[in-house]
């Protein structure tokens, strides 16, 4: 009897301590969000001020899908939308931003730097895009 008790005992526990069976985040909500720049990131901002800073934001669409919205407040105020990005996981295990087949950019975990220098892990989006009156490049982490 003893090991009867003993055995649905550790048979409750191992199955109340595995694995959850949820649903796996996709990859619109893992890289959605707000992502900010500054001068450790971007040497390109480093005479910016903190407020006149770049940003991005993605915003999740779909399962594989998010806006990408762009905002510039120095020299001019310019605010971007590209819709329909579509992302793709690669082999290192970041996201690619692809939009009509043009390669805009990717999210990875990667080391970024606060406002005050210091190091951290976190989501760092890189975006390239060239065009006539679109073209800007943006770094920035989450």
């Amino acid at each position: 009897m003893l090991r009867v008790l003993l055995f649905c005992t550790v048979l409750f526990i191992s199955a109340a301590c595995g694995r959850e069976s949820d649903i796996a985040p996709t990859l619109a909500t893992e890289v959605a969000g707000d992502y900010q720049t500054n001068g450790f990131l971007d040497y390109l901002c480093l005479a910016l001020p903190a407020d006149k800073m770049p940003t991005a934001t993605l915003r999740e669409e779909s399962a594989n899908s998010v806006t990408l919205t762009y905002r510039q407040q120095y020299p001019t105020t310019r605010l971007l939308t590209i819709e329909q990005v579509q992302l793709q996981r690669l082999p290192d295990n970041s996201v690619q931003l692809v939009q009509q087949g043009e390669i805009l950019g990717t999210v990875r975990t990667d080391r970024a730097f606060g406002n005050n220098g210091l190091e951290r892990q976190a989501l760092v989006l890189r975006v390239q895009r060239q065009g006539n009156n679109d073209s800007f490049t943006f770094t920035g982490a989450k």
